[in-house]
């Protein structure tokens, strides 16, 4: 298995359909602050008032160190959840005696001198003493998490089962009394030193510890911890959790700019020295021209240079990962930093709507992993057309350029600076793009011209296979595009979007190429009867499975979006061998068909049980399914097909017809 879960064994108990849903938790209030008189300023010097909910149930216990089993003092730890309430009609506030002549009983709870019920949020936060030890009392009974931070230690939550995995959820009943145990792990050091390419410690350098996460359903490099080195080129990394790292160092922009001025000094003393010097009156001077380094950009800085990694690799490609463990210190990752340039980019956008027009470019490199990090950046032309990217690593590239919908400008009202959307003319400005790629050395500064062309359309209709067909003249249904999840994400602003007839007719104008997905919003829908979107097709293809590759060459007229009140639902209990319930598994529904495998799969979700092991799952589209429980899911793993495979053995199938609300209660295999 290429990512870190553990699977539970999971045994079927039932599968038969159900016209109920399963109860839900709800979720938690907003913390309300005190009322005030309509219209009436508050007063700053006054303090806000929070209401707190109170109750019979407490909940103490103690922090330790996981390495040693010391109490922890000075640990800040957070409470927060929701404590359940009921509506008894008759007001008053958590925890308060009935009113006077009442017969008793449970009391409806007030926020701002209104009754609530369902759930009210709360929050409460404690610093254990000098035995590490902690105590919530008169707490509602309810839901809630506990979180602890301090000094030297990872943030933890109670019950989590690895460093960043979410926490157990205590349900609480009135006057229980729970105590429990929170170990805190240290963080992780990595330190060395940081080496010039004379061989002596290099000062300033900027270190960075960097880990891949997934991220929207791709592997990403992400910095984590950064340090600077010092005096003695040493750097020290701190507080980082448990996993595999590539460390990086990049000079000093002062490195930079020293080593330049190096090079203007050595010319001058070349040219001092081959001189010959014609003194025609004593104490008269004779001056010479020295050509010194090119000036290169002087609308801003300097490009300075790409970092290296550990041991001594330009790309993350040739790096050796360093394994950090909790409280590990790894000494002597000592790092040689190769002296490569990068390079600033100059372009000019060469626009048929003339210098009036808004663009903004981006660059994004071919092969992101042979860059450092996933790079992007971007950069707004100025009215002439003319842009610059700066700092841009050796490599391969493509430069995007598009209009866009606003303008910023900035103007000065009352001695402020403040910033100006002027909206973009749509009746003769037409939606443009345009593309280019580059080759990145380091040693010279590539200068490129972006021709722009009008972007292409998408049409169609919205249809609906609903009971009742809404009134779309009372409503303003939209229908957008937006870019389908990809390892690099350009975007341009605002995705395009049009208004939906009364026809149920739409048309997207203005599309550059890229991967898109079609989503319709703003249908007419109640809880009562909820309406969700079933489908978008465009040329035969059903984008919300697979996205549009739509490259910009051609109009599509043949869209259709359809709208269905046939939603599925997938629930049921999760209980274990004894009878207990599984609150502390995840629940993961997958597509069986791997085709179905992409970031942010609408066939893919995952959920936790509540604390009566009842778990729901809604709107995913027919088909076949594999579910299973989880003791551990490291975040983003869902969507790893080679972590997917895996499940397979570890799954139950089933079948999910239209509008099939479906039972499948699961018993975990001790």
């Amino acid at each position: 298995m290429s990512r870190s879960a553990s699977l539970a064994l999971v045994v079927t108990l039932s599968a038969a359909p159900i016209a109920a849903l399963l109860a839900q938790q709800v979720p938690p209030a907003a913390i309300p602050v005190a009322p005030q008189a309509p219209g009436a300023p508050r007063d700053p010097n006054q303090p806000q008032v929070r209401q707190v909910p109170i109750g019979t149930a407490t909940i103490s216990g103690t922090v330790l160190a996981a390495d040693s089993g010391r109490p922890l003092t000075r640990a800040r730890v957070s409470l927060s959840g929701s404590a359940t309430v009921a509506d008894t009609g008759r007001a008053g506030s958590v925890g308060a005696p009935a009113p006077a002549g009442g017969r008793g009983g449970p009391v409806t709870p007030t926020v701002n001198g209104m009754p609530v019920s369902g759930s009210l949020g709360l929050g409460r936060t404690v610093v254990t003493d000098s035995q590490g030890q902690f105590t919530f009392a008169k707490l509602p009974a309810g839901n809630y998490t506990i979180n602890v931070q301090r000094d030297q230690y990872l943030g933890t939550s109670y019950g989590q089962k690895k460093y960043n995995r979410p926490g157990a959820v205590i349900p609480l009943t009135d006057g229980q009394r729970l105590s429990v145990k929170i170990p805190m792990l240290r963080g992780g050091i990595v330190t060395g030193q940081v080496i010039g390419d004379d061989g002596e410690p290099l000062m300033n350098a900027s270190v960075r510890a960097m880990r891949y996460d997934m991220s929207s359903g791709f592997k990403r490099l992400q910095e984590n911890r950064s340090a600077q080195s010092d005096d003695r080129g040493v750097y020290r990394l701190f507080g980082l959790q448990p996993g595999e790292y590539l460390i990086a160092a990049t000079p000093n922009p002062d490195f930079n700019m020293s080593e330049r001025s190096l090079i203007d000094a050595a010319a001058v003393e070349s040219a001092v020295a081959a001189a010959t010097v014609h003194q025609t009156l004593p104490g008269q001077p004779t001056t010479i021209s020295v050509p010194l380094a090119p000036p290169g950009d002087n609308n801003g800085p300097q490009p300075g240079f790409a970092p290296t990694f550990y041991p001594s690799a330009n790309s993350p490609v040739g790096a050796t990962s360093v394994v950090v463990t909790a409280g590990e210190e790894k000494t002597g990752i000592d790092i040689p930093v190769q002296p490569i340039r990068t390079s600033n980019i100059q372009g000019t956008v060469l626009s048929p709507s003339g210098p009036s027009t808004a663009v903004q470019v981006y660059i994004v490199a071919d092969d992101p992993l042979a860059t450092g990090t996933t790079f992007s950046s971007s950069a707004r032309t100025t009215p002439d057309g003319k842009f610059t990217l700066r700092n841009v690593t050796p490599g391969q590239y493509t430069i995007y350029a598009q209009t866009v919908q606003v303008q910023q400008n900035t103007s000065v009202v009352g001695g402020m600076v403040t910033m100006v959307q002027t909206p973009q003319r749509t009746d003769d400005t037409p939606r443009l793009w345009g593309r280019v790629q580059v080759s990145v050395d380091g040693q010279s500064t590539p200068n490129v011209a972006i021709a722009m062309q009008q972007g292409r359309s998408i049409s169609g209709r919205v249809v609906f296979e609903t009971q009742t067909m809404p009134d779309l003249t009372r409503t303003r249904p939209m229908v957008t595009v937006t870019q389908a999840p990809a390892s690099q994400q350009v975007s341009f602003g605002p995705s395009p979007q049009a208004q939906v007839g009364p026809d149920g007719r739409f048309t997207l104008q203005g599309l550059g190429p890229g991967k898109y997905i079609l989503r319709a919003s703003g249908i007419p829908s109640t809880p009562a009867a909820p309406i969700a979107q079933k489908s978008a097709v465009v040329n035969g293809q059903d984008t919300m499975d697979i996205p549009l590759d739509f490259t910009a060459d051609q109009d599509f007229a043949n869209a259709t979006i359809t709208m269905t009140d046939r939603l599925t639902e997938l629930g049921g209990t999760l209980s274990d061998g004894s009878g207990k319930l599984g609150s502390e598994y995840m629940i993961i529904v997958v597509a069986a068909e791997s085709r179905f495998w992409t970031p942010l799969s609408r066939r893919i979700q995952t959920t936790r049980p509540s604390p009566d092991g009842r778990y729901m799952l809604r709107n995913l589209p027919p088909g076949d399914y594999m579910i299973a429980a989880l003791t551990d899911l490291e975040p983003g793993s869902q969507y790893d097909p080679e972590f997917l495979k895996a499940l397979a053995g570890a799954s139950v199938r089933v079948t999910l017809s239209e509008g099939e609300k479906r039972t499948q209660d699961l018993r975990v295999a001790k």
